[in-house]
């Protein structure tokens, strides 16, 4: 009688992974524009309802310090959770996510720019003030800052370790019984009659 054993074997057609996560990324920038959102509206809330000279003489400069600041979390939030590891695809997906932040950023900068302008009147108990929430200065150097800021995180993320789990393929193969074995002609269990001594 036929028996199968299983045997376990290395993974079969084992298919490549793309470089480019583009979950992780949107994780990424996800993340850090609501921290982004959440950290604005606090230096917001200390500029103009607060009064504080420290924020509302130096907004621009805030807002431009926490878009660097979350570009570095989105980069290594998105490194960390790619399929692919390494540098170099922490790197890459590390500014994927950046340049998600970058356009949304500027998306949101262009919409406000266009309704309200890039400066804001703050009345203050000795006059009036105009606040810069914007400048050109500004927002590059928080661009080219947080460029740096998200392949360095990519790269930090990418290098994370985390626990392979394989799959491993099983195939079955014939192997042979062990012990007693009934013939093939005596289906019921009968022995075969073995030749009489002579």
């Amino acid at each position: 009688m036929k028996q199968f054993r299983s045997v376990t074997s290395h993974p079969i057609g084992a298919r490549s992974i793309p470089l480019v996560d583009w979950p992780a990324a949107s994780s990424g920038a996800a993340i850090g524009s609501a921290v982004a959102l959440v950290a604005g509206s606090l230096w917001a809330a200390a500029a103009f309802s607060s009064h504080n000279g420290t924020f509302y003489n130096n907004l621009a400069w805030w807002f431009g310090g926490t878009m660097i600041g979350v570009a570095l979390l989105g980069a290594v939030t998105a490194g960390a959770l790619s399929g692919a590891r390494g540098a170099t695809a922490g790197i890459v997906n590390g500014l994927s996510s950046w340049s998600l932040i970058a356009l949304a950023t500027g998306a949101v900068v262009a919409i406000t720019a266009i309704a309200h302008g890039t400066t804001s009147t703050l009345s203050l108990p000795n006059g009036a003030l105009n606040v810069d929430l914007v400048t050109p200065y500004v927002a590059f150097w928080s661009a080219v800052a947080g460029l740096g800021a998200a392949a360095m995180g990519g790269c930090a993320g990418g290098l994370i370790p985390r626990r392979r789990i394989t799959n491993d393929a099983v195939e079955l193969r014939l192997g042979t019984a062990t012990g007693l074995e009934t013939s093939t002609g005596s289906m019921n269990g009968a022995r075969t009659p073995s030749r009489a001594a002579r």
